[in-house]
């Protein structure tokens, strides 16, 4: 249900950022306030809330946001009015979908045994889509079992360069030789 909702949301919004002309504008202001937001629990916790009155959490939106793309602010206040903020990155993740895919850019996992950097993820960002042929957006996740390396699932596919791939097939290699014997 709340995929669903996200995704109203995010369409809504995209429509509108559709009508300005701006949806990497709006795409850039929705990271920004999601990078506010995550970093401030208190603040997500006060918009979530039910008992501060709405004119109040739309005075605080405006005075952090109001200086945003034109409906950013508006779009925020709609949040809070519904209650929406609770599944704010799944709104924002579903809005970057849609406009990744205006632009005609491949979304894709890159998972890795610690967080990459900007900087990193720039890097491999560049290098698949050189091997892809495509502009590309990837989205870090967290895996320590890889030990080392990136994967990449991308269109449907899996570019494994990880170190615990490489320590699996040189355990294979090591067996299937042992039983040849």
């Amino acid at each position: 249900m709340f995929e669903e909702r996200a995704a109203s949301f995010a369409q809504a919004f995209y429509d509108l950022a559709l009508e300005e002309n701006q949806p990497q504008a709006y795409q850039e202001a929705l990271s920004e306030v999601s990078k506010t937001l995550n970093g401030n629990e208190e603040l997500l916790a006060t918009f979530r809330s039910y008992v501060l009155p709405k004119e109040r959490l739309y005075a605080l939106i405006d005075s952090l946001w109001g200086q945003g793309p034109k409906n950013l602010a508006p779009f925020l206040k709609t949040l809070v009015k519904n209650h929406a903020l609770g599944y704010f990155s799944e709104i924002v993740s579903a809005f970057s979908s849609l406009v990744n895919e205006g632009l005609g850019v491949e979304e894709g996992l890159a998972y890795s045994a610690v967080a990459l950097s900007g900087e990193e993820m720039l890097r491999l960002e560049e290098a698949v889509g050189k091997t892809l042929k495509k502009k590309v957006s990837l989205v870090n996740r967290v895996e320590p079992s890889l030990i080392g390396g990136v994967k990449v699932a991308i269109a449907g596919k899996v570019y494994d360069g990880s170190i615990a791939r490489k320590l699996s097939e040189l355990r294979k290699s090591l067996i299937e030789g042992g039983n040849r014997k």
